[in-house]
């Protein structure tokens, strides 16, 4: 008797595989163009666009039946486009934050002897300023993995 709920558990497995294969291949370019709209180069989408497939399959057997795909879809990866912004930025702000500083009057003489030192390689030598903050995307070293400030109540 056992081996019945077995075979039916293996048959709506198969079921549930081709049916996310048919949306897989129905939504994976609106999910790109969608990315590609928010993050503007073409190779970030990409990325976004597999990363939010991957964890809809992660999820797809926990889903509510009740509500479409599309919606889930979308915010899956409206919110993975804003995690790689966030990680961007930080990482801009760190750069910024650790780069040498420059010297108000700098002569030929200076900036070659200064751009030749191996004393001061900037960022890399100091490392990131915020290194030791939890938010900080050097810390995490991935987007999906920042902490998020809480949401502000109310509608999205």
């Amino acid at each position: 008797m056992a081996a019945i709920p077995a075979a039916v558990a293996q048959v709506s497995r198969v079921e549930a595989e081709a049916e996310f294969a048919e949306l897989f291949a129905q939504y994976r370019l609106r999910a790109y163009y969608y990315a590609l709209q928010m993050l503007g180069n073409p190779d970030d989408p990409l990325e976004v666009a597999q990363e939010a497939f991957l964890r809809l399959h992660r999820h797809w057997v926990r889903r509510d039946r009740s509500r479409p795909f599309a919606p889930w879809m979308y915010s899956v990866v409206r919110n993975l486009s804003i995690d790689l912004l966030r990680k961007r930025a930080c990482r801009q702000e760190c750069e910024l934050e650790a780069a040498p500083e420059v010297a108000l009057e700098v002569g030929p003489e200076r900036g070659l002897s200064d751009a030749s030192s191996p004393s001061d390689s900037g960022a890399r030598s100091r490392g990131c300023p915020r290194r030791n903050a939890k938010s900080c995307c050097c810390v995490t070293g991935t987007a999906s993995l920042m902490l998020r400030s809480p949401r502000p109540p109310g509608p999205v």
